[in-house]
């Protein structure tokens, strides 16, 4: 193996260690922020203003120069936040009015829009087996959500909503890997969060919800840091880092663990007890996120 070989499978492992890191803190995000006194949008901006102040303080400190390189990427940066709070806000929306379990199963549709977004729009070629394990991966989230259906949500606008958040989210993961890779990933982010603050702010403004904003604070100052830090900034950077390793398709098949890690987080906090159908499921996207995964270090070995 060649030494540009070698860097080229440690940048993959350490894209795979990166994603998985990434989705492992996001797991647990739902059931950090469910304490939280805070509407959803009061929830998004805080956030997101805190994530990007805790960035901005960290390249400060590292004296890193965060200003990018010309008008373009500027306006690039906003389209990715707008589609980063496009995502959370709609996400988090799918959730309050149906059910966690089925906004979740409908935002881990994003593999195969991600998939056939690359085909249609960057000629990507696509294997047969790229697009089985696709699909077996969709029917092994499914198959989680399915286990937990409620008559009493209003599914059918949860599911809109949560097919809108995925749709979101597989296009800002594209363009950031197509258009602002060559960027450090803490430095994409921070410019995204400060977009989604802003751009929240004057809607609460419009709204008038600043008071919920200070009652928040004042209260739940030390929860809302860790929230914006390790539960957004973190993550966040770290996928980024994914996406600009291993590609937008690969980071979205490995993401599929997250409902996996939020069921097992589930019985570790909650004593909520796995049914037979959820662990079938999880068994099938740990099989998928497995053979994505070995595909990914294969290729590099054998360009050898």
């Amino acid at each position: 193996m060649t030494g540009n070989d070698q860097t080229n499978l440690k940048s993959k492992y350490w894209g795979i260690l990166s994603t998985l890191t990434a989705i492992f803190l996001l797991a647990g995000n739902g059931y950090f922020a469910k304490g939280l006194m805070t509407g959803v949008l009061t929830l998004t901006m805080l956030r997101a203003f805190i994530a990007a102040f805790a960035i901005l303080l960290l390249t400060r400190l590292r004296k890193e120069n965060i200003a990018l390189r010309n008008r373009r990427d500027y306006a690039v940066s906003i389209v990715l936040g707008l589609l980063l709070g496009m995502h959370w806000l709609s996400y988090f929306y799918a959730m309050k009015i149906s059910t966690v379990t089925l906004g979740m199963t409908a935002l881990y549709t994003y593999p195969v829009i991600t998939l056939f977004l690359e085909r249609m729009f960057f000629k990507q070629a696509l294997g047969t087996a790229d697009i089985l394990t696709t699909i077996v991966l969709f029917l092994g989230v499914a198959l989680m959500g399915a286990a937990n259906h409620d008559t009493q949500s209003n599914n059918v606008l949860g599911l809109a909503f949560g097919l809108f958040s995925a749709f979101c989210f597989a296009c800002r993961n594209i363009l950031q890997h197509r258009l602002f890779s060559s960027y450090p990933a803490h430095h994409s982010i921070y410019y995204q969060t400060i977009t989604i603050g802003f751009v929240l702010l004057a809607v609460s403004i419009f709204c008038d919800a600043s008071s919920n904003v200070v009652m928040s604070l004042s209260h739940e100052w030390y929860l809302w840091l860790l929230l914006g830090i390790f539960f957004t900034a973190l993550p966040h950077s770290l996928m980024t880092y994914g996406i600009t390793r291993v590609g937008a398709r690969s980071v979205s098949i490995i993401g599929c663990l997250q409902p996996v890690m939020g069921s097992i987080l589930a019985f570790i906090l909650l004593n909520e007890t796995a049914s037979l159908q959820v662990t079938l499921g999880a068994a099938t996207v740990l099989a998928c996120s497995y053979i994505e995964i070995s595909k990914l270090t294969t290729r590099s070995e054998v360009k050898s």
